[in-house]
């Protein structure tokens, strides 16, 4: 791992005007490289909100419970080496009311399922990793937390590499009309080369949007709707991405 440099080639700049109708921040220097060997298989999730108290957040604890059954079946099924979150592991944290301890079981309860995680910040995530992160970490073998708002995953053999993120830090509420556009902003403001991949967590419910046409897509989990994530393999020299859904 080290810090962020330019991968080069067309830095995505077609892309801006749907920045600058956001007014998007750009992830500056809250970027981060991380180097993964030839040919991983890498899943991605996001945006599971946990909460400790029934009925308080996005989920019941019932719902809660088939997120994590339904993430140990698709482990299972598609094998991955690698275990990447991107963001708003918990809802609606408060410094006054939130359950350290309890916040601790699950990201350890994330270190037991076997696989190397990352877990990168969300809107919803900003509080608790500044004040219990390094600690979390810590105690949860095989976690890694990264209070980043833009990881950029380089594989040495493959062409292309694959940018994770949140919300690049723009905590925007967006209407439907917006999606699109928004996904695009990210991948100027931040000049994302066209061949790279972007992948982002924080809107709920449109996996694997724009994926085919501009290499952007989200896979934030929605209520009522089947356990959304990804999976990046490297197929000849290029890393790609695979929109799935579980059984939920």
């Amino acid at each position: 791992m080290g810090q962020w440099v330019s991968s080069g080639g067309e830095p995505g700049s077609k892309y801006l005007v749907h920045a600058h109708k956001f007014m998007l921040p750009s992830c500056g220097d809250s970027r981060m490289d991380m180097t993964l060997p030839d040919r991983p298989k890498i899943l991605l999730i996001s945006d599971t909100h946990f909460t400790q108290k029934d009925g308080d957040g996005y989920w019941s604890n019932v719902e809660q419970e088939q997120i994590w059954a339904e993430l140990e079946k698709v482990i299972a099924a598609e094998t991955p080496q690698f275990l990447f979150i991107l963001g708003d592991i918990f809802h609606g944290v408060d410094d006054k009311t939130f359950d350290s301890a309890w916040g601790q079981t699950v990201i350890q309860r994330f270190g037991k399922l076997g696989l190397p995680t990352t877990i990168i910040g969300g809107n919803h995530d900003r509080k608790w990793m500044k004040s219990y992160g390094e600690m979390y970490e810590h105690n949860s073998p095989g976690v890694k937390i990264y209070d980043r708002l833009l990881i950029r995953l380089i594989v040495p053999s493959s062409r292309n590499v694959a940018w994770l993120t949140h919300d690049g830090g723009s905590c925007m509420w967006l209407q439907e009309s917006d999606l699109d556009p928004f996904l695009l902003g990210l991948r100027g403001i931040n000049h994302i080369p066209d061949p790279d991949i972007l992948i982002t967590g924080h809107i709920h419910g449109h996996i694997g949007r724009l994926m085919a046409e501009h290499r952007v897509a989200c896979i934030g989990a929605c209520k009522g709707a089947p356990f959304p994530y990804a999976i990046i393999e490297q197929e000849g020299e290029s890393l790609t991405a695979k929109f799935k859904t579980g059984s939920a």
